[in-house]
């Protein structure tokens, strides 16, 4: 079956076994090494969680530089900061050199992150120098951001994930919580909407 297949009024409608085969379907952690990590910002408690998983690359010696994505101010502390700031200080305060850290602060969705990161990357990084990136993220964001780095970076580039570890967040527990379904079912509208606009290619899942 395919996503594309499934009029809109009915994802919802969509089994257990079917979500999770869309959403977290074919994607797997990777220990390749590779030049840059981009990690997607959200609000700051995923966000530390995503900057964390960085960490875990940078401390096993598969990243060479970290570009943290994310235009939007949270309060956090009494202090106003872009999400791209507070995973940079997420990161320095786990020991992550603050020299290899280039912030995009301008992406406000997943796309912009992409965007966004290309230009700090190659302003500051160079695509001439590097040919392989790790995509970090929540693990129900995964696929979608996959689908999107390949369309918007540089097809030469060899393209990695790593998400956040997360009790909630994975293929054996997200339908157990209520704020994970929220997410898997908005990640799954934007699956078929990126289908529909032929952004990606389509998505089979089981029946």
């Amino acid at each position: 079956m395919k996503l594309s297949q499934i009029p809109d009024t009915q994802l919802k409608n969509l089994t257990v076994s079917q979500k999770t085969d869309i959403v977290y379907g074919k994607i797997e952690q990777n220990t390749e090494k590779a030049d840059v990590a981009i990690i997607l910002g959200c609000e700051p408690k995923r966000a530390e969680r995503r900057a964390l998983a960085c960490v875990e690359l940078y401390k096993k010696g598969l990243i060479k530089y970290i570009i943290p994505s994310g235009a939007p101010q949270n309060q956090v502390n009494g202090e106003s900061l872009t999400e791209a700031e507070y995973m940079k200080r997420v990161l320095v305060k786990n020991g992550v050199n603050p020299d290899i850290i280039y912030k995009d602060e301008h992406a406000l969705t997943t796309v912009e992150n992409f965007l966004g990161s290309a230009m700090v990357w190659h302003r500051n990084i160079s695509f001439y120098k590097t040919d392989s990136a790790y995509v970090v993220s929540a693990a129900c964001h995964m696929r979608r951001a996959m689908f999107l780095a390949k369309a918007v970076l540089p097809r030469y580039l060899k393209l990695y994930c790593y998400y956040s570890n997360d009790e909630k967040d994975n293929a054996q527990s997200w339908f157990k919580f209520p704020e994970i379904i929220k997410e898997v079912d908005w990640e799954i509208r934007c699956l078929k909407k990126l289908i529909t606009t032929g952004i990606i290619d389509d998505i089979e899942f089981c029946e």
